[in-house]
């Protein structure tokens, strides 16, 4: 299952690529995918067989894109459902939703989602940048702070003088993808630095 999975995701890479290009000459080799064969593999990789390991570091939703053929007002250009063993009979292929969906969108965005992050800040001397970009960021000294990050399709604005009860209602972003840190406040506590010449990647 994992070679299919890979090959799947490798043909997603290929027809997104299609999507966002504007020359035909792509397109020789490569047939574009119907709204059917984009709804196949989101039921592959986001119904018939999520991994548990896809389950244990994701919560339980699934997030689908409105077409553009069928604007709506006032109201995000996305709905959420709960992942199931199967999609709501509205969203089958025959169902009365199908067409109000934009497939393609739908799988990527949830491919964004469900895929795991890691942010890594690194506080050095400016000497030691080209290794930070490198990857490099275990020298004695640099200070480096590695913490996951989760990929949302909202955004919330941040004060760092007001309390969490004061927090903002989150507000949606999309196509736009926001990057939430949990316990954001603490989380870099022991990047402060005094020192001139520290720099941060």
């Amino acid at each position: 299952m994992a070679d299919t999975r890979r090959s799947i995701l490798q043909t997603i890479r290929d027809q997104a690529k299609l999507l966002h290009s504007s020359s035909t000459h792509q397109q020789t080799y490569l047939q574009v995918w119907r709204p059917q064969q984009w709804w196949e593999s989101f039921q592959f990789l986001f119904i018939n067989h999520l991994t548990a390991a896809d389950s244990a570091h994701h919560d339980d939703l699934l997030f689908f894109v409105k077409s553009p053929s069928y604007p709506t007002v006032n109201s995000p250009p996305f709905f959420v459902r709960r992942k199931a063993k199967q999609l709501p009979e509205e969203l089958q292929l025959s169902g009365s939703q199908f067409s109000h969906v934009d497939w393609a969108q739908t799988v990527l965005l949830n491919i964004v989602l469900q895929s795991q992050y890691q942010l890594t800040v690194v506080a050095c001397g400016r000497e030691a940048l080209p290794f930070v970009a490198d990857g490099r960021t275990w020298a004695s000294d640099m200070i480096t702070v590695s913490k996951p990050v989760y990929a949302s399709i909202t955004e919330i604005a941040v004060n760092m003088d007001s309390s969490r009860a004061e927090a903002s209602t989150p507000q949606p972003c999309y196509p736009d993808i926001c990057f939430a840190v949990d316990n954001f406040d603490n989380a870099f506590e022991d990047l402060v630095s005094t020192r001139r010449r520290r720099s941060s990647e």
